[in-house]
C-alpha cells in the first residue's frame, strides 16, 4: 500500500504539491486527473482521485480544509468502457465446453504469467 501511495503522491505533487490544502480548487484536480486521461490510463486516474479524496478527507477531519475539492469530479472524467473478459466459472461444464471458453481466450495479448496460470487452473479442473 505504501508503494502506491508513494507513487500517487509522485503523480499529484507537481501540480497540487506546492498549493496549501484549504486553496486547492476542484478544477486543479479535475486538470491534474485529465493529463492521465489523456494518456488513456483510466485505472490510475480513478486510483489518483482516490487517492486525493482520502487526503482530503483527513485534512477535512483535522481541521486543515473544509471542503474535499477531488469529491464530486467524476462527472468530468470519462467513464471507460467495460472489457468484458472470458471466464470459466463452472467447473462441472463438460470438457469439450471448457475447452471451447479456453480456446477463445486472445493468448497474444496475455503476460506468460496469466498464460501459465490459466494452463495450470484447467490441468486442475480435469
Amino acid at each position: 500500500m505504501k508503494v502506491r501511495n508513494d507513487r500517487c503522491i509522485k503523480h499529484l505533487e507537481p501540480d497540487l504539491g506546492n498549493h496549501p490544502v484549504s486553496e486547492i480548487e476542484p478544477y486543479e484536480v479535475l486538470n491534474t486527473l485529465k493529463k492521465f486521461e489523456r494518456r488513456g490510463i483510466y485505472e490510475t486516474v480513478n486510483r489518483l482521485k482516490a487517492f486525493a479524496a482520502r487526503v482530503f478527507r483527513y485534512a477535512i477531519v483535522t481541521g486543515r480544509a473544509k471542503v474535499n475539492p477531488a469529491a464530486d469530479i467524476s462527472e468530468g472524467l470519462v467513464k471507460p468502457k467495460t472489457k468484458h473478459m472470458v471466464a470459466i466459472i463452472d467447473p462441472k461444464r463438460s470438457e469439450s465446453e471448457r475447452g471451447l471458453a479456453i480456446t477463445s481466450v486472445n493468448w497474444s495479448d496475455m503476460s506468460l504469467t496469466c498464460q501459465i496460470s490459466i494452463n495450470i487452473s484447467v490441468s486442475h479442473l480435469r
